[in-house]
């Protein structure tokens, strides 16, 4: 399977991701429908975390590319290539654009799916649908929240039971963009809230993004700011 056109190498990488995340869940016994904030959780930490052998400044963008062997793929940081060897232990660095040097935050790039796979540098939702893409194929339901100047995701659980004994139907948020910090920064909130627009934190007008439709217009708008 060698991917040609980029949209084929896009897909490629989140397949490859999808079936190491599903890995780590049957190797940590984990049901994503059972327990939707521990599949979170390890979503999280295959995403964002560091590298395993990587000190914290590491980061792929920061890597010279130029000193590495043509001929040893395997050691190829790069998600889209074919022959990419998906880490089993540790993460892969992905976090929020401004993060590095290199990449600004209205860099249209950050918009750019291929690109996000390429440097693992996005804004928020772009690491948002990587989250999900890759998710979705582990069998984690993954819902996207249209927050006040931000865009993160979530997944839902019923009946949870909270630390006052009490059931309440909650939903566990991540923030991609907030890189290695997202591991320990899983949030629960009441489910509630979205479905009445009040937010993630009071006083904030929050919603639930209703479609894939919505999701591409508001990526769209953002480059339409840009240009």
């Amino acid at each position: 399977k060698n991917p040609f056109l980029p949209e084929e190498s896009v897909v490629d990488a989140l397949d490859r991701m999808g079936e190491e995340f599903k890995r780590r869940l049957a190797r940590a016994g984990t049901d994503p429908r059972e327990d939707p904030r521990g599949a979170l959780h390890a979503l999280t930490e295959f995403l964002c975390g560091r590298l395993a052998g990587r000190d914290e400044t590491f980061h792929v963008d920061d890597m010279d590319f130029r000193e590495m062997p043509e001929a040893t793929h395997e050691l190829n940081p790069h998600l889209l290539h074919p022959k990419f060897a998906m880490p089993t232990e540790g993460g892969l660095g992905f976090r929020g654009a401004e993060s590095v040097v290199t990449h600004t935050y209205y860099d249209p790039m950050n918009s750019s799916l291929f690109c996000v796979l390429h440097t693992r540098v996005g804004i928020p939702i772009t690491l948002s649908i990587v989250m999900a893409s890759v998710a979705s194929r582990a069998g984690l339901k993954v819902d996207f929240i249209n927050a006040h100047g931000h865009f993160r995701c979530g997944v839902r659980k019923e009946n949870f039971v909270d630390d006052h004994g009490e059931l309440r139907n909650v939903l566990f948020t991540a923030d991609p963009f907030e890189g290695v910090e997202a591991v320990s920064h899983v949030r629960t909130i009441d489910w509630h809230r979205l479905e009445n627009g009040l937010g993630l934190d009071a006083g904030a007008q929050d919603s639930l993004v209703p479609s894939a439709r919505e999701v591409v217009t508001r990526m769209m708008n953002n480059l339409l700011l840009i240009y």
